[in-house]
């Protein structure tokens, strides 16, 4: 990402009271940070190369 990396995008989501809530899904090719994002409180993280019926089923189950 441009701005700042997807660790700090979360952080901030986090820090915000009126948007910690939304689950946020992790999509990274950089597979030896999966344990540090998910012990950050990510919901999901998902390893490139990807299949798309994975991202679909992990937004179905994070947003029921």
């Amino acid at each position: 990402m441009p701005v700042m990396d997807g660790v700090a995008f979360f952080n901030k989501v986090q820090a915000n009271d009126r948007l910690k809530d939304i689950p946020i899904i992790f999509l990274s090719a950089r597979v030896e940070n999966a344990n540090d994002i998910k012990q950050l409180g990510a919901q999901t993280f998902i390893s490139k190369p990807f299949k798309f019926d994975k991202i679909l089923e992990e937004i179905n189950e994070r947003t029921r």
